[in-house]
């Protein structure tokens, strides 16, 4: 009985078919799994950068709002406290409608110079980016009163550890506040335990702000790339700072992992491997330029006068 089997020619097309179904299937694989990968990608900028906007947006919303209840004209309190091109600091009433956080810590900064505190040192915002930690080589210098009490002496303080020329992504996103530190504050100069770091977004490439006067006039350089130029926070800036009623924002976002595309030919930077999704709005605070009206129970009564004969 002669045995059977396969010959050579029938195995050669038979590896062949197979060789080809793997190759397909494969091709499919890997495709699949870009797509997957693209698309999780693009969910997450996406997502973050949506998160980081809208918290810089709402907050700036509120900008001056409620800074002088009492009408004081003679506060060192700055609505825009501190303007860059790639930072902001400002202060508002954020916990206005909150029974324990309005007057917490509000309540113990009153004292003989201001006697109405609506603005804690939580409420005194900055929005920076800097790397995971956060770790960067800049600051952002500041002239205000940030004691408890308030004591009406205005003095520096540095908010460290943040980037202004951000040239080097990704980025996280910190809404920076001053911490709640019994006596004069901060406790050393260059101290970042005097300020609370909260981490809002990942992966953020950059984040710009343009500022505009009533009448549509650009107040800073808008020169992102050097900080040198920035109006900052410095008293000789008080006067543009004063005149600030609207701030563009943009803020870019960029994928957590690289592009399975390839880099951006016209990118050269280290994001160039990242896709970017950027959102840009203008917000018009409209407390910006405003102040309270003195309350008649804070007022002193007038010095009576010297009778006259009729």
């Amino acid at each position: 009985m002669r045995g059977r089997g396969f010959s050579l020619i029938e195995l050669m097309v038979a590896s062949a078919i197979f060789a080809v179904a793997a190759a397909v299937a494969l091709v499919l694989y890997s495709a699949m799994t870009k797509s997957y990968r693209a698309g999780e990608n693009d969910t997450d900028r996406q997502q973050t950068t949506r998160v980081a906007f809208g918290r810089v947006i709402s907050d700036i919303r509120l900008a001056g709002f409620n800074t002088r209840p009492d009408g004081d004209s003679g506060r060192t309190d700055e609505q825009i406290e501190g303007m860059w091109d790639t930072a902001i600091t400002f202060r508002g009433d954020f916990d206005l409608e909150d029974p324990v956080g309005s007057t917490a810590p509000e309540s113990s900064l009153a004292g003989p110079n201001d006697r109405v505190v609506s603005i804690g040192n939580d409420e005194i915002v900055s929005y920076v980016l800097a790397g995971p930690g956060p770790v960067g080589a800049d600051s952002l210098t500041l002239r205000l009163d940030p004691d408890r009490p308030r004591s009406g002496a205005v003095k520096t303080v540095t908010v460290p550890n943040i980037v202004l020329v951000q040239s080097a992504p990704p980025y996280t996103l910190y809404r920076v506040t001053l911490a709640d530190v019994n006596g004069p504050f901060p406790p050393s100069p260059q101290a970042s335990s005097g300020f609370v770091y909260e981490p809002v977004a990942d992966h953020i490439r950059s984040m710009t702000f343009q500022y505009y006067d009533d009448g549509g006039r650009l107040l800073n350089p808008d020169t992102p790339a050097i900080a040198t130029d920035d109006i900052g926070g410095s008293e000789a800036g008080i006067p543009v700072r004063a005149r600030v009623r609207r701030i563009a924002v943009r803020i870019v976002g960029m994928s957590p992992d690289d592009d399975l595309d390839g880099a951006d030919p016209a990118d050269d930077t280290t994001a160039a491997h990242h896709r970017n999704f950027e959102l840009r709005s203008n917000v018009s605070p409209g407390n910006l330029g405003k102040r309270g009206i003195a309350d008649v129970g804070l007022v002193s009564a007038p010095t009576p006068g010297v009778p006259a004969a009729p």
